[in-house]
């Protein structure tokens, strides 16, 4: 194969040109605008994903795309519920605005449990509880839609693959799309809230 032409040798190469991206080019005065983008970032290709997905008459389509979108909105949900936590720390003065805020934890209903305690308790939040169990029951620990199988003890190769999802789940679109949309508005207020006690 040969050398494609004006390929850098950095894979991140930096050059004076008005076509780029900024990855932490600034963190706000409580290091908060990073995982803000990411937030955005995992919300915005979940939906541009789920209409891809709704969109397609192709089976192939919607069955591989629904990992990388299910995936990103996963991702959306714990780093939203860990930022949330962070706020609320910070406006606590639990932690100062330059530290992490959460612990190294990828159970969402882990992760929720310990957000809950923060968060009014008048609030009915049951559905978000259900869905979130449903989801938790698919994916417990965030490798469902990134590996097909479970990983063997370390060190090892199976000889037989165990596949993480036992069978074949089959889910209606309209109440995924339904569902996820849900989760994205009520984690996107949640989180909205938060953040304007530190204002």
């Amino acid at each position: 194969m040969d050398e494609p032409k004006n390929i850098s040798n950095d894979f991140f190469v930096s050059r004076s040109s008005d076509n780029y991206v900024s990855i932490n080019h600034w963190i706000g005065s409580h290091n908060e605008i990073p995982l803000f983008y990411m937030l955005e970032g995992y919300k915005r290709s979940t939906l541009i994903l789920l209409e891809i997905i709704s969109s397609s008459e192709e089976w192939s389509t919607k069955d591989s795309l629904v990992y990388p979108m299910l995936f990103n909105f996963r991702h959306y949900l714990e780093i939203s519920m860990k930022d949330t936590l962070r706020y609320y720390r910070i406006s606590n003065r639990e932690i100062n605005s330059c530290g992490v805020g959460f612990k190294t934890e990828h159970k969402l209903l882990e992760i929720w449990k310990e957000l809950k305690q923060y968060l009014p308790h008048n609030e009915d939040f049951s559905k978000l509880e259900c869905l979130l169990m449903s989801f938790d029951a698919v994916d417990h620990m965030s490798f469902s839609f990134r590996y097909p199988f479970d990983n063997p003890a370390k060190g090892e190769y199976s000889s037989k693959a165990k596949f993480i999802i036992d069978g074949v789940i089959r889910a209606d679109l309209d109440e995924l799309s339904n569902n996820i949309k849900y989760l994205l508005e009520i984690f996107e207020g949640i989180n909205l809230c938060a953040a304007t006690l530190l204002d």
